[in-house]
């Protein structure tokens, strides 16, 4: 049956949990295509919770079953990437892309620099070229640029000497990530002065408001009558 298909991704989550909590489990063409079904749905539901299914099978601990599906998607996930375009959603990209990197940490250290040469490019590539001016990027897909600049600061320390190599090899590819994070940075500033000027604004204009209802209450009089007040 269509299953996991027609109940935005809920079946494939709960195969996933099996799969991965059994200890005795053979993966069938059946089973598999369940997931081969997913991945063709357009339901944004049902696309996410398969990207998030597979990065789970990814770091499954059977490492038949896992090998399996890397095997199977990681060129999937790839042409994935590659058919990218600014309408799509950049949630789908985000978890391809949280994918992609648990393929790093997982890959044998003798191949992860083999690895790291496609997976750094592909995150850097999708980086925004110098070209495009900041409210255009920030319009068009800030959540994307955000998460992949902020990944890849976090894996330069881990992975420095991958990072040396691939980015000595491809200079323009450097550049080009050191001014998509400079860019980053301009972002946030603008984002924040942004912030600190609508604040100031609606400060002002309460300040003001509040200023011309106090001067439109009735002052108390000058003077007091007492002359209703006598002394016992």
């Amino acid at each position: 049956t269509n299953k996991g298909i027609s109940d935005n991704g809920h079946f494939i989550q709960c195969l996933t949990s099996l799969i991965i909590n059994s200890t005795s489990i053979n993966l069938t063409d059946q089973c598999i295509d369940f997931y081969r079904q997913a991945f063709n749905d357009e339901k944004h539901e049902t696309r996410v919770r398969l990207f998030q299914c597979i990065n789970q099978l990814f770091q499954c601990t059977t490492i038949a079953i896992r090998n399996q599906f890397i095997q199977i998607f990681t060129p999937l996930l790839l042409n994935e990437l590659k058919k990218y375009t600014e309408d799509q959603q950049q949630e789908y990209m985000i978890e391809i892309l949280k994918c992609f990197e648990t393929l790093l940490t997982i890959v044998d250290s003798t191949l992860r620099i083999r690895l790291a040469s496609l997976i750094i490019p592909l995150f850097i590539n999708f980086l925004p070229d110098s070209t495009i001016s900041l409210q255009k990027v920030n319009y068009l897909n800030a959540r994307l640029i955000s998460y992949i600049i902020d990944r890849i600061q976090y894996l330069i320390p881990i992975y420095s000497n991958e990072f040396r190599i691939i980015l000595q090899t491809l200079p323009d590819l450097r550049t080009k990530l050191e001014n998509a994070i400079r860019r980053q940075q301009q972002l946030k500033q603008l984002q924040q002065q942004q912030k600190d000027e609508k604040e100031s604004n609606y400060l002002s204009k309460h300040y003001n408001s509040s200023m011309n209802t106090s001067s439109q209450v009735p002052s108390l009089p000058l003077r007091i009558d007492f002359s209703n007040f006598k002394s016992s």
